[in-house]
């Protein structure tokens, strides 16, 4: 009789084991999923088809098992230390839960920008917020002053350096080529008369159109993007 105590005394320590394990996975979704990334340094930004090698999940360590996280569950994911290639971190769900596990993700995290396809690794990364905002908190004039910044027509803003060296400006009397580092900002919002405007530092202001398709820049997490002149509103150069 003691043996069989044991025995179905066992089986269901196991199946609370796995009940406790699973109630953090519930049915798939496959639609996409929109993410605010907060990286290590550098301001947020917004993703979207937000995905980590193609899925909408994450493996994860819990107390002893493995666990499936999935996206259509999660509010947030804060990296308790980052990077960190453990990858501890407190999950907040939907159903207003919070708690902590081992991530394990088998590549990158990956999914579309305003610039065009995005990646990065998960060691860059603070937290992952899957619930996003109107907008994002802007910079302090301390960092914006210490970084070329690149405010995108959706209202998303972009810190770091601008890698293209020199912009062709189109006016009605000629067309003129300016270095980066002669230029103090850029307008590209047009003025409703497909107008754009550069302020150069000396104090000279220059009607007329950018030629430039895109912008290249490194933003201050280290990726490097190619900005599509339409999406562009303004670029304002570090002081």
């Amino acid at each position: 009789m003691a043996r069989k105590l044991t025995f179905f005394g066992t089986v269901i320590f196991l199946m609370l084991l796995f009940l406790g394990g699973a109630q953090y996975s519930s049915q798939a979704q496959d639609k996409p999923f929109t993410v605010r990334v907060v990286p290590i340094s550098g301001q947020p930004f917004v993703i979207e088809d937000f995905n980590q090698g193609g899925t909408r999940f994450y493996d994860a360590q819990w107390r002893g098992s493995n666990v499936r996280l999935l996206f259509s569950d999660i509010v947030s994911i804060s990296f308790l230390k980052p990077g960190d290639g453990n990858y501890p971190v407190e999950v907040a769900f939907k159903d207003g839960r919070k708690d902590t596990f081992n991530l394990k993700p088998h590549s990158g995290m990956q999914g579309k920008a305003t610039f065009g396809n995005w990646s990065m690794s998960h060691t860059q990364v603070k937290q992952l917020s899957f619930q996003v905002g109107d907008s994002m908190a802007p910079q302090s004039a301390a960092e914006t002053s210490e970084y070329d910044q690149v405010l995108m027509k959706n209202g998303d803003a972009l810190s770091g350096r601008i890698l293209t060296t020199n912009f062709t400006l189109r006016t009605s009397y000629g067309t003129h080529n300016f270095q980066t580092k002669q230029i103090q900002t850029i307008n590209l919002e047009g003025g409703g008369q497909n107008i754009d405007i550069v302020l150069l530092r000396i104090g000279d202001k220059l009607s007329g159109v950018i030629e430039n398709a895109a912008v290249k820049m490194e933003m201050r997490s280290g990726t490097q993007v190619e900005l599509s002149k339409d999406k562009v509103k303004d670029i304002i150069f570090k002081k």
